[in-house]
């Protein structure tokens, strides 16, 4: 006992009896007044070590887990615990290198938190493409997240500012060599490089990213949403050349169709949909999607596999419309953003274009969310009617109600001569769902009284997804009764993006998959058409299925995935994915796909009258919408819509100088289009 009590004595004395609790920070201070490079060196490791396992607990939502992850998967523990380490790295070129150090760490767990944040809206984790889109997301904010909330954010992080800059102001400043720098700094990425090389060469570092929000989890924030910045694109393959590619092409010239059937087509991505009835977690007292149900009983129905989960519409359209699999691409990928911005590649509407058909665009969001206005004309599409070009109403989520699409579809159709080829895309069953009890939706879960707290929530907001499942469900009645009652003939492909950002649990779900949903195709020529269904049909092959019944055997790509059981299918698959996109283009023997000059909106915008009265400028026209902007000498105008042939602005005054136009604007700011008034 003496012994024990000597040497807490003895402690106590060198540390000038300052306390247990001034101790360590007394120890700190001295190890930076006498070794502050070395110093430095440590923080940075313990910093490191921090932020590790602070971000890997936002990313499982759970502090055990996040400290687990250093016994759990050791290898990728010290791949983040690296990349980390090479960041705060960077601090030794700074004079004030502690603050930015800190503010590094800082910034590490602002993403954590946010991934956090975003994880609790959608399975979803954050990525790189993200920040891309940022600006084309800012009025879906409010959807998820109330005034109140965005303000403390944004009070939070001025005075996460204020207190940095005066820190960094205060903070005393260290010598510095070039060698003392460049150090720590080499050291922490060569460390990095040799265990990523060694992952490499070991198979460590193949990773699927099937199931995004698990990959994260196992491997670690940090590494995969790294790599969701670094890797893009498709790898070039080791054998890649103008001989093998041809090779590849003329093996699949013989896939030839005795005949070809040319209906028209109408394929609609359904928003957050799924079979409710194939949901045993929620039996509920009414059938919210009839319509759907009496389709797949009366045509048939499957189950489709789809690349995302919660979100990520875009990537489901995209496989559907080019045949592509996203499994070839880069981390958490969306080459709407990445890639067919700026290149032109096969899809359904070049492919239909080639047989005469109009090809249209709808979705009932901005034009500009994942870039869609540039993609669509690099896809092959002759028109394009966002929002900004419909007369809409909202639900009661926010988003626009899917009766704006059937409106859509039917104007795209009647207003051309030739065959038409309409891929629509609705947006109502899109999150979040309301977790307040409301009595008056039908749709109730069965025993729901029995619930209790976030079990009663999470059932009301599955009660709530089903009343905006039913809106959608209406849609999908009256585009059925449009067609079966048309003399001309139709092919109808229906089908669910993705499941709902709802706490899913797969395991009550018929398909037992997150990446599942379902599929259906109906037509109104029974004698020419059929359609043999089948169960997880990845959806990058669902337009080549139905091609195949309609003869169509245009495209390289639809002719590989009409082959899906040969042996080489996976790899020409991919080699002919990259020649396209990245490569030399030699699949398409010097005949690449031209970009369209899409048009928007199906009807054009007239401006007829200007009148100005009492400090008001009323335009009297056609087509106006509720994105519709006045503008006056090329300045926007806050603009009053009254109704679709009558807007209005204020101002000071007009003279006959005053250039006059209208814009339809999207929430960045971009004009997809603009009308000029000429006075008669």
């Amino acid at each position: 006992m003496k012994s024990i009590t000597g040497f807490f004595k003895s402690i106590k004395e060198k540390i000038g009896g300052v306390g247990f609790i001034a101790a360590p920070c007394k120890y700190i201070k001295s190890c930076f007044e006498g070794h502050p490079f070395k110093a430095h060196v440590q923080l940075a490791v313990l910093l490191s070590l921090i932020v590790v396992i602070a971000v890997q607990s936002f990313e499982c939502m759970s502090f055990f887990d996040g400290f687990g992850f250093i016994f759990g998967n050791t290898y990728f523990f010290i791949i983040n615990f690296l990349i980390i380490l090479a960041t705060l790295s960077v601090s030794f070129f700074f004079l004030k290198r502690t603050v930015v150090m800190v503010l590094i760490s800082l910034l590490w767990v602002i993403l954590g938190f946010s991934n956090f944040l975003l994880v609790l809206n959608r399975p979803m984790p954050l990525s790189a493409i993200d920040f891309v889109i940022m600006g084309t997301t800012m009025d879906i904010i409010p959807h998820y997240f109330s005034g109140f909330h965005v303000f403390l954010c944004v009070l939070g992080g001025l005075i996460c500012i204020a207190l940095f800059t005066f820190l960094f102001l205060k903070a005393r400043k260290y010598r510095r060599t070039l060698k003392s720098s460049l150090v720590p700094f080499i050291c922490s990425v060569c460390a990095f490089l040799i265990f990523l090389c060694g992952g490499a060469a070991s198979g460590n570092l193949k990773i699927s990213y099937n199931d995004v929000k698990a990959t994260y989890d196992e491997y670690g924030f940090v590494y995969c949403f790294g790599s969701s910045i670094f890797v893009k694109g498709i790898p070039k393959p080791n054998d890649y050349s103008l001989n093998d590619i041809e090779k590849v092409v003329n093996s699949y010239d013989n896939v030839k169709s005795k005949t070809t059937h040319t209906p028209n087509v109408i394929v609609i991505q359904l928003e957050s949909f799924f079979d409710t009835a194939k949901y045993a977690k929620y039996p509920l007292t009414e059938d919210p999607i009839p319509n759907f149900h009496r389709i797949c009983e009366e045509f048939g129905a499957g189950s489709l596999v789809v690349p995302s989960n919660g979100g990520g519409t875009v990537n489901t359209e995209f496989e559907v419309l080019t045949g592509m699999n996203l499994e070839y691409f880069g981390t958490i990928e969306y080459p709407y953003s990445t890639i067919l911005k700026n290149k032109t590649c096969e899809s359904a509407a070049f492919i239909l274009g080639d047989k005469g058909y109009k090809s249209h665009s709808i979705h009932n969001h901005t034009g500009v969310f994942y870039a869609r206005n540039q993609v669509y004309p690099n896809l092959g599409f002759d028109s394009f009617i966002p929002i900004e070009f419909m007369q809409y109403e909202e639900a009661g989520n926010g988003w626009a109600r899917d009766t704006a699409v059937y409106d859509s579809i039917i104007e795209s159709i009647e207003e051309t001569k030739e065959k038409d080829f309409v891929f629509a895309v609705t947006v109502q069953g899109h999150g979040a769902y309301l977790s307040d009890d409301n009595p008056d939706i039908p749709y109730k879960i069965e025993g729901r009284e029995e619930l209790i707290g976030s079990d009663f929530k999470k059932a009301c907001m599955y009660e709530y997804y089903c009343n905006l499942l039913a809106d959608t469900d209406t849609v999908i009645g009256e585009v059925y009764d449009y067609v079966m009652n048309s003399d001309e003939e139709f092919v109808v492909i229906l089908y669910g993006d993705h499941l709902p950002s709802l706490d899913f649990d797969s395991s009550l779900y018929e398909y037992g998959s997150d990446y599942m949903t379902t599929y259906t195709v109906f037509s109104n020529i029974p004698e020419k058409f059929s359609f043999d269904f089948t169960d997880e049909l990845p959806a990058y092959r669902l337009m080549s299925s139905v091609f195949i019944k309609l003869g169509i055997d245009d495209g390289i790509i639809n002719r590989i995935n009409r082959r899906h059981d040969s042996e080489d299918y996976a790899k020409n698959h991919r080699d002919i994915q990259y020649d396209m996109l990245y490569g030399e283009g030699y699949s398409l023997k010097g005949e690449p796909y031209i970009k369209k000059e899409t048009t928007f909106g199906s009807k054009e915008i007239k401006i007829i009258s200007a009148t100005y009265s009492d400090g008001f400028l009323t335009l009297q026209g056609e087509n106006f919408t509720k994105k519709s902007e006045i503008n006056i000498n090329g300045r926007e105008r806050e603009t009053a819509f009254v109704d679709s042939g009558t807007i209005l602005c204020a101002c000071s005054k007009i003279s006959e100088d005053d250039i006059i136009s209208v814009s339809q604007t999207a929430v960045d700011g971009t004009k997809l289009s603009e009308t000029f008034y000429s006075p008669s």
